[in-house]
This record gives C-alpha cells, sequence and structure tokens, in this order.
C-alpha cells in the first residue's frame, strides 16, 4: 500500500514523551508510526462531528432569561409599536392609556419612552 512520510516538531519540554512513545512502542513490538497512526484514527472519530463545545452564537437568546426584563421589553415593543401607529409622537392621554392597561405608573411609561427616544426608536 503506498504511503506518506510526513513530518512533525517536538518542543524540546515534550521531548521525554516522544522518547517515552518510542520505548513503548519497542516493548510492544510496533512502530511509533503505528501508535501514532492509532492516536490519528482515535482523535478524528472523537472530533469527527466537530469540536464537542457549544457554538459561540446558538442564537441570540441567553441560556437563563429574567422574566421580569423579559416583561419588560414586551411591553417597550408593545409601546414602541403603539407609538409609531401614533405617528412617532407619544401623546399624554396615550401614555396616561397605556400605564393603566399594563399596570404601570405613568412615570414608567415616560422613563420607557425615553429610553426608545434614546436608542433611536422614535
Amino acid at each position: 500500500m503506498p504511503s506518506v512520510m510526513v513530518n512533525f516538531r517536538v518542543p524540546m519540554s515534550e521531548l521525554e514523551i516522544l522518547e517515552r512513545a518510542v520505548k513503548y512502542a519497542e516493548m510492544e513490538r510496533t512502530t511509533l508510526s503505528a501508535i501514532l497512526r492509532s492516536a490519528l484514527k482515535e482523535y478524528v472519530k472523537k472530533h469527527g462531528d466537530g469540536n464537542p463545545q457549544l457554538p459561540l452564537i446558538p442564537s441570540t437568546r441567553p441560556l437563563y432569561v429574567n422574566p421580569v426584563m423579559e416583561a419588560r421589553r414586551d411591553v417597550m415593543a408593545e409601546l414602541l409599536y403603539d407609538i409609531r401607529k401614533a405617528g412617532g409622537r407619544a401623546t399624554p392621554a396615550m401614555i396616561t392609556y397605556f400605564a393603566r392597561i399594563h399596570g404601570l405608573r405613568v412615570k414608567t411609561v415616560r422613563q420607557m419612552e425615553a429610553e426608545l427616544k434614546r436608542e433611536g426608536a422614535i
């Protein structure tokens, strides 16, 4: 069977590992090449499906979702929708009504409106 010769480097700090591998190969009446091929096969088999770690960005959602912050985000999205539907300007009556139907203080809704303005959403 045709074969390919491959060279590799071993840092001096790890030279002892290579020497021990050669010694073990002699004791087992095999070659260092056979040991390396076996190790490479095992490595490829283990990593065949890729690196076994979580992808860096599986989604934009965090692993833990704070229910309070999630509810606030939903309310802000609804407020943004209502403001945009009203032409981009929230009237005092709209803010009061929005606060009442969501069980919020008017001050809180005004803070949400200010936050949306700072972010450039409205």
